[in-house]
């Protein structure tokens, strides 16, 4: 006869150990997008950093040239203006939603295969 306590008990185990690797598996998960999100966020801090500084000195550098205090800033200025525009341009046509979908839906799914 099958006892059914040490098969509810193996079962119960099972389950354990199941939610068990479960939440391993998760915490894995979780932690690699963590540590990437702060990568990230670290390489967007430094680069503009040397963005800021970049571009200040360009600035200096062109309003040397043109011998005048502002005219350096105001380019950039319109220069980032201009990049800006382009941006919202393609964020409101939908194309770079599209574009960053796909490219984090690949992502993750080349994650799953490794």
């Amino acid at each position: 006869m099958l006892n059914l306590n040490k098969l509810k008990e193996i079962l119960s185990g099972y389950l354990k150990v199941k939610i068990e690797l479960l939440k391993l598996d998760l915490t894995e998960h979780i932690s690699k997008i963590l540590s990437q999100v702060i990568a990230f966020l670290i390489i967007f801090i430094i680069a503009m950093f040397v963005l800021a500084f970049a571009s200040f000195a360009l600035a200096n550098f062109l309003n040397e040239i043109w011998g005048n205090t502002y005219g350096g800033y105001l380019v950039l200025a319109g220069v980032y203006t201009m990049l800006l525009l382009v941006i919202l341009y393609f964020l409101k046509s939908g194309k770079m939603k599209q574009y960053l979908e796909s490219n984090i839906v690949g992502g993750i799914s080349d994650e799953g295969h490794e």
